[in-house]
């Protein structure tokens, strides 16, 4: 949570807040550069609320399929285990799957995708 939530606050010039927690309570971005999408797979929608109240805000967009979508959502994205990070571009082209997406590795990741979205939409 602390790669996700840092990543986040910097693709889009967020600033911790102060103390250890200032990641933690990352407020929502009106216009996102990238938007984090998470579906939960949990037994009830409300799980995912009460994480994000006690825990990590997680400031993005939740979707939830419940543990009866979590096969077909899996086979739909191509992965067999949960968390997974898929990157998906614009285009709904998936650009990127698992371990770039995780830890130290997510921010540049990220980076390198926005820069390639920005060279292929040319100047202007």
């Amino acid at each position: 949570m602390r790669d996700l939530h840092a990543a986040y606050a910097a693709i889009h010039g967020r600033e911790a807040g102060p103390g250890d927690d200032g990641l933690r309570k990352l407020g929502p971005i009106e216009r996102p550069r990238i938007e984090f999408v998470f579906v939960s797979t949990d037994q009830r929608p409300g799980d995912v609320q009460d994480f994000r109240d006690k825990h990590w805000s997680m400031p993005w967009t939740h979707a939830f399929v419940g543990r009866d979508g979590e096969a077909a959502t899996m086979a739909r994205f191509g992965f067999s285990g949960i968390p997974t990070g898929v990157l998906v571009d614009g285009t709904g082209t998936i650009i990127e799957v698992g371990a770039a997406l995780r830890g130290e590795q997510l921010l540049p990741t990220l980076e390198r995708a926005l820069a390639a979205a920005t060279s292929a939409a040319g100047p202007g």
